[in-house]
């Protein structure tokens, strides 16, 4: 299969255990995953990835993406990246008002939590 591409749009108050509003467990390892313009808002997880999480060896490239109030109860308050993730490439993005309670070994992260992934930050 082809890349994702999800673009232009607002993802608002999801709510769930993992990736509130968007969970990538259906993407192929290896897959590539591609957001653009995309705004998550108020998203709330009980454990990881407020607005986001992505794990399972996806390649995910976030371009002009905002992320605002979103909360995990345990580790990325906006975004959680998980375990074998190929790499994480967020561009031009910004985050306001994300947060985490988490404060155990691989908690915390109040934008981004990283674990065994390559992250890498662009303005």
């Amino acid at each position: 299969a082809g890349p994702i591409t999800i673009s232009d749009l607002t993802l608002k108050g999801g709510r769930a255990a993992i990736g509130a509003c968007l969970e990538t467990d259906r993407v192929d390892a290896g897959g590539v995953l591609n957001i653009n313009n995309v705004r998550f808002e108020g998203c709330a997880a009980t454990d990881s990835g407020g607005g986001l999480r992505v794990n399972t060896g996806v390649v995910a490239t976030l371009k002009n993406c905002e992320f605002t109030a979103c909360t995990a109860t345990k580790a990325g308050g906006a975004i959680a990246a998980w375990w074998t993730t190929n790499l994480l490439t967020v561009e031009d993005s910004t985050f306001s008002g994300c947060s985490t309670a988490g404060t155990g070994g691989n908690d915390g992260g109040g934008a981004i939590f990283a674990h065994e992934t390559e992250v890498r930050l662009t303005r």
